[in-house]
């Protein structure tokens, strides 16, 4: 890769700028890069750099098309007020047409660009951006026979058309944080070659004046019923389905963090009954939903969730095939040509499905058991609070369930039903965790690395700058599990509640509510289960210690009770109970005991080690009879509870 102004020589720094006789104040990087675009032809105007957010490359003025310029003066004041700015690039005005290839996880859209023009793009002559987010801008001129616009046709998924009425940020272009948009080695310099850009390939121009059907991903075959054949009038019946899918896409667009899915899977169900009956295909109806996907931001949380939920849905739509369209003509009328581009041949118009945003109705989505992670306990996603009495074992068991997920191993004789990584927030506790895993690990998977990680230092997680952060390194903790182990992010335990959200009053209610938010950001973010640790109240009958918000607003809590003698501190009779489930039957209840493992000698010489949970003997599952081995605990382990216990 070269940097963009290699080529021309200029200083890395720039004091002034020199117009003529005229000498300006000095201009930031990006000020000069938009000067230079400016006097070689092109129209330019400031566009936002905050990655990661959704307003990252949107206009910093308002109508662009208008107020794109040339205009030394002007473009010298705009980036004097926003230094920082991204250079955008007004394609129709500057009467050129960009290929826009981005890379989105399963979506890659250089890879799909090279399988129509070849594996080395440089043959064709054109400059070649490689963008901030490892992406590809091909450059083109437009053709005043033959106008591009923005749309993309029957391009591959990953390949967007910027021409006329779109901008794309032009090469040079550098964020504070270091990105560059920048020329590729070899590609010809964009400025040099203003006048004499090549015209698009006609493999890529064919495509893009051809319908918009493009199949987005393959997905399989046998999880996808046959369509039937339309019995239904036509084409009113394909008009009808054709503004269901425009609409539907529009909605789901539309959507925000917290429903996303749902509502995604709702949608795939609903126009997989119009492929059920041939009005539409498989093929449009997965791109215009990864599509939309893309606009809302759950393709970047989760590709592969996406992909399994609009196979989920349109099988289960697929099943159920839409009815036959009512025939509302006269009796004894002779069927009449129909303007399918017309929205009033369809009951429903846009404004009533706007009013109708955000209701699933009886019948939309087909009913199926909530996924999960371990069966009959612990959700694939949500909130599932581990809660108990101080010192009966609550971040033990949180250790235990860590390692039962990440090995795969069952958990309190539950089966796991996937295997994946966990991340421990160590907000109490941090310095005796590695003994903690270690020794549950001798139980489950000896000698064994899981994909286990936690942070000690964590942050005031009620800070929403800090939970964004959260959030970016927990997906490259993702990334790493991925990379090192094969398997996702599943499940992520705050340890405790309280110190990773510095919660001062644990019984305020709207501010127990805020923090449920959060947990519940996080687990749609990610695709995991968040499961916070909480302490109980001074006894047991009191549940989660605080307000009502915690017990309401968790899907699962489990809870971790024991007898304890508050002189000596010594617990017995301990049991993991299910107190609460949105799916499950409560009640369950199975005893254990900590038993102690030795692991070596520290500097004075003095034995070290920590307890794992040990399931009691004829007693699990049941529903509260006490087992006589699980109130006697080993000399060894009384005596260490008060050390190794919260």
């Amino acid at each position: 890769m070269t940097d963009y102004f290699s080529r021309d020589n200029h200083p890395t720094q720039i004091q002034k700028v020199h117009h003529g006789l005229k000498t300006d104040p000095a201009v930031s990087h990006n000020g000069v890069v938009a000067l230079d675009l400016a006097q070689r032809g092109f129209y330019v105007f400031p566009c936002q750099s905050q990655p990661g957010s959704s307003h990252d490359k949107a206009p910093l003025v308002s109508n662009w098309r208008e107020v794109s310029t040339r205009d030394s003066e002007l473009i010298g004041n705009w980036w004097r007020r926003f230094s920082h700015a991204l250079v955008a690039i007004d394609c129709g005005k500057s009467a050129i047409v960009v290929i826009d290839a981005d890379r989105h996880g399963l979506v890659d859209g250089v890879s799909n660009l090279k399988e129509i023009l070849g594996p080395d793009l440089s043959i064709i002559g054109c400059p070649i951006v490689e963008t901030a987010g490892n992406g590809l801008h091909l450059y083109f001129s437009q053709s005043e026979s033959e106008l591009f616009r923005n749309s993309r046709g029957n391009l591959p998924p990953g390949i967007d058309v910027r021409g006329d009425g779109g901008y794309v940020i032009a090469p040079g272009s550098k964020r504070q944080s270091g990105e560059v948009w920048s020329l590729q080695e070899g590609s010809p310099d964009l400025q040099q070659i203003k006048s004499s850009l090549p015209f698009m390939p006609a493999s890529l121009s064919l495509l893009i004046k051809k319908t918009a059907n493009s199949e987005i991903l393959q997905l399989d075959p046998g999880d996808l019923a046959k369509p039937q054949l339309t019995t239904s009038l036509e084409p009113r019946a394909y008009a009808y389905a054709a503004v269901a899918l425009r609409e539907e896409t529009h909605r789901l667009a539309a959507v925000t963090t917290g429903v996303r899915n749902t509502t995604l899977n709702g949608i795939a169900y609903r126009l997989g009954r119009y492929v059920a009956r041939g009005w539409l295909s498989q093929a449009e109806v997965q791109s215009s939903l990864i599509n939309a996907c893309q606009a809302n931001g759950l393709l970047k949380e989760g590709q592969r969730q996406v992909i399994q939920t609009i196979a989920s849905g349109l099988s289960a739509g697929m099943k159920n095939p839409y009815p036959d369209l009512p025939d509302t003509r006269p009796k004894n009328q002779e069927p009449q040509e129909v303007d399918v581009g017309q929205d009033t041949i369809v009951a429903h118009n846009a404004h009533h499905s706007a009013l109708l945003s955000g209701f699933i109705f009886d019948g939309d989505i087909a009913p199926k058991p909530p996924a999960q992670l371990v069966k009959k306990l612990i959700p694939k996603c949500g909130i599932c609070f581990i809660g108990g009495q101080s010192g009966a074992g609550k971040t033990f068991v949180a250790v235990d369930l860590a390692v039962s997920l990440a090995s795969g191993s069952s958990f309190f004789t539950y089966p796991t039903t996937e295997r994946v990584g966990v991340v421990i927030l160590a907000a109490e506790g941090a310095q005796t965790l590695a003994s903690r895993i270690e020794v549950a690990k001798q139980q489950k998977a000896p000698g064994k690395l899981l994909p286990i990680a936690w942070l000690a230092d964590v942050p005031n997680l009620t800070d929403t700058r800090r939970m964004r952060e959260l959030v970016a390194s927990l997906k490259a903790v993702d990334e790493q599990f991925q990379t090192n182990h094969g398997i996702r992010l599943g499940a992520v335990i705050c340890d405790t509640l309280a110190a990773c959200f510095a919660i001062e009053d644990e019984n305020d209610n709207s501010k127990a509510a805020a923090v449920i938010r959060h947990l519940k950001e996080l687990s749609d973010r990610l695709n995991i289960v968040v499961i916070p640790v909480h302490h109980y109240g001074k006894s047991a009958e009191t549940g989660l210690r605080g307000a009502s918000a915690w017990r309401a607003g968790g899907d699962v809590v489990l809870s971790v009770l024991a007898d304890r003698d508050h002189v000596t501190g010594s617990c017995d009779n301990r049991r993991l109970t299910l107190a609460k489930s949105r799916s499950e039957r409560e009640g369950w209840q199975a005893s254990f005991k900590l038993s102690y493992v030795a692991l070596g000698n520290n500097d004075d010489g003095d034995e070290t080690g920590s307890c794992y949970i040990e399931l009691c003997a004829n007693d699990n599952g049941s529903t509260g009879k006490k087992t006589r081995s699980c109130h006697v605990m080993h000399a060894l382990t009384v005596r260490l509870s008060a050390f190794f216990l919260e």
